[in-house]
């Protein structure tokens, strides 16, 4: 064959590869434009739906609110054992119920950015000290003891987002320790205040400790007795402390238990003296806060005010 058609037949094959490559390429930006297109149009809805329940949420919890104030109420009556218990019964079901839908709104709110830090001074006594004497007695329930290390430090924060950071540590230690104790306490460190809630429990495998601050991801070492709820803690968690830009760690040896800890920058020291100063136990206002005062509960729901007078009525 002359070099001529040799050339021609090389250059006609190539010129038709390159077609076919050409409409490949084609092709695969079409799919990858589908799958932008399809991928937007998922994500949107997910926003949707998300930021509807973070919209709903007062909605959705009022009626379970009233039910519970009534169960509560009613707790206080006479009854018969065999009522009562049923009451018991109804309440704690009720608090699971809204516990379970709290947490699904809470995440929803953070996921949709309808929450904002609202960050302040304040002595972390403030908070820890009404979480250890609350944490103390639902411990106790459990057999478990509640050492509790108190701390004057002044520090800058979200008071409540940090304190359901806190809350969902000492959930979990209490959750997930069947025997010994947990600690509550504080350390100071170069960059801040270190928060930390420890205990002896099952301890988290080091593949593992990752994974649990995902969505509906827990721990394999989950007693069955003690392991209501969605897997939602410490995602929320995670998002609380990217939000307050205050990292949470965790250190754990299995089957010696666990340590998570959130660190939080200190207050300016002009602040720390003037709240020091303000929080001297030793002033009146300070051991008897509400001496004198009026209480008033408000609300727009009726069920929730008829609730709330029945059980304050007791």
């Amino acid at each position: 064959m002359p070099l001529s058609s040799v050339r021609s037949c090389s250059l006609n094959r190539f010129g038709e590869r390159t077609d076919a490559l050409h409409r490949a390429l084609d092709e695969l930006g079409q799919v990858n434009t589908r799958l932008s297109a399809a991928k937007a149009e998922a994500e949107a809805a997910n926003l949707s739906k998300t930021k509807f329940l973070a919209a709903v949420s007062h909605d959705l919890l009022q009626p379970l609110n009233a039910a519970r104030l009534f169960a509560s109420a009613l707790e206080t009556h006479a009854l018969p054992d065999a009522s009562q218990a049923l009451v018991g019964h109804i309440g704690r079901s009720l608090k699971d119920v809204e516990g379970l839908l709290g947490t699904l709104v809470d995440i929803s709110r953070l996921d949709a950015g309808v929450l904002h830090a609202d960050k302040a001074p304040f002595a972390v006594s403030t908070l820890l000290d009404a979480l250890a004497e609350e944490y103390r007695q639902v411990a106790g329930v459990r057999g478990l003891a509640l050492h509790y290390v108190p701390s004057s430090t002044v520090i800058e924060s979200d008071l409540a987002l940090l304190a359901r950071v806190i809350r969902n540590f000492l959930s979990n230690a209490v959750r997930y320790t069947e025997h010994g104790r947990v600690l509550l306490g504080c350390r100071r460190r170069r960059d801040g205040l270190e928060i930390m809630v420890g205990d002896t429990g099952p301890g988290i495998p080091e593949q593992q400790r990752e994974a649990i601050f995902l969505e509906f991801r827990r721990a394999n070492q989950v007693n069955s007795a003690h392991s209501r709820g969605l897997g939602l803690g410490l995602a929320i968690v995670d998002r609380i402390s990217t939000m307050l830009e205050q990292p949470v760690s965790l250190t754990s040896r299995p089957g010696e238990g666990a340590l998570f800890s959130i660190t939080v920058p200190y207050a300016e020291a002009v602040l720390t003296t003037a709240l020091l100063k303000k929080s001297d136990p030793s002033s009146p206002e300070e051991i008897d806060p509400l001496h004198g005062c009026v209480v008033w509960v408000i609300d727009d729901d009726l069920a929730i005010l008829e609730g709330m007078q029945a059980l304050l009525g007791s």
